[in-house]
């Protein structure tokens, strides 16, 4: 994520003393062409169990509870004040604490993690692997041997694992994640991975989030580079037309060109867009009928919303959702 994006969203109480999310508009002037009035959306989970999927339900970032953590669980308000006390400090400092807290959750643990990996199946085998770890194990100190090598895993084995592993995510016939736009070297979650991936695909992405959590927990930094609609969404966020900017600047620039000019009846746009599905392409309403309500400039602002909010989180919900299931047990 982009350093100036980091201190974008920060919690506030309103004068009934609700917290809520506020935008700090000062730290984007150099960033975005003057898109800073669009509309900010989050979502909330229906459930605040990692045990059972919940359903993300999209609404303005002004009507969520920013009380509550990303998996629904209330926030102390002494912890909160703490949080936003420690947000103001520098990179440096946040980073010195977070590595003594999940220090601090591995030394709890009195049982150790071991992992055999097989080198010519490594994707497939650690999918596996992370998939049936045992809750005890999630935070446990973890060993690695690679089948058939003599290697003793000093620490050696395990950065190994965690590089080669995170190269062949991103690996186009994997499936899992696709580039957000040639040339930016940046990831998202393909919308279309139960055709690329197949139909256990819900189930790898709840391991890629074990797998991303237990990156943090191990102190390991690996080659994942995610776009920021990526970090937004592992920390709950809001997100808005902006992020579209770093998302994919082609359509990013469509967008405000449909936003910024009156006439748009030429461009005989609806609610809708196509985008493939499966081995086929299809059209997507964005609102109940909406391949038949044409795009006006009266209603433009909504059909960008909508189009928006689609783009980043609607169409990836179902992968998303378990990313974060799995991401969560362990963190």
């Amino acid at each position: 994520m982009p350093h100036r994006l980091r201190k974008e969203w920060f919690r506030t109480q309103d004068g009934n003393g609700k917290w809520q999310w506020s935008r700090n508009f000062d730290c984007m002037t150099s960033t975005f062409d003057s898109i800073s009035s669009s509309a900010a959306f989050t979502f909330i989970r229906s459930s605040s169990s990692l045990e059972s999927l919940a359903t993300l339900q999209i609404c303005d970032a002004n009507e969520v509870d920013a009380s509550q953590t990303l998996t629904n669980y209330p926030i102390n308000t002494h912890v909160l004040q703490s949080l936003v006390e420690f947000s103001a400090q520098d990179f440096s400092s946040k980073y010195a604490w977070f590595l003594k807290q999940t220090d601090t959750m591995k030394q709890s643990r009195q049982i150790k993690a071991m992992l055999t990996i097989n080198r010519d199946e490594l994707f497939q085998n650690s999918l596996l692997l992370l998939q049936d770890m045992y809750p005890e194990e999630f935070c446990s100190p973890m060993e690695m041997k690679i089948d058939g090598e003599d290697a003793i895993d000093a620490g050696g084995v395990q950065r190994e694992w965690y590089m080669i592993f995170t190269q062949t995510l991103f690996e186009s016939d994997n499936g899992l994640f696709v580039m957000t736009s040639e040339g930016t070297q940046e990831y998202y979650f393909n919308p279309n991975s139960l055709h690329d991936f197949g139909p256990d695909h819900v189930t790898a992405f709840r391991s890629v989030g074990r797998f991303l959590a237990r990156a943090l927990l191990d102190g390991q930094t690996i080659p994942a580079n995610f776009c920021s609609a990526f970090y937004k969404l592992l920390l709950g966020l809001p997100m808005s037309l902006d992020d579209m900017n770093f998302f994919d600047h082609t359509v990013y620039k469509c967008m405000v060109h449909i936003r910024d000019n009156e006439s748009i009846d030429n461009l005989a746009l609806t609610f809708s867009v196509t985008e493939p599905s499966g081995p086929e392409i299809a059209i997507v309403d964005l609102i109940p009928g909406g391949r038949n309500i044409d795009v006006t400039n009266a209603n433009k602002h909504i059909y960008l919303d909508y189009l928006t909010r689609h783009l980043l989180l609607q169409r990836v919900s179902v992968q998303y959702e378990h990313l974060i299931q799995g991401f969560y047990e362990v963190l």
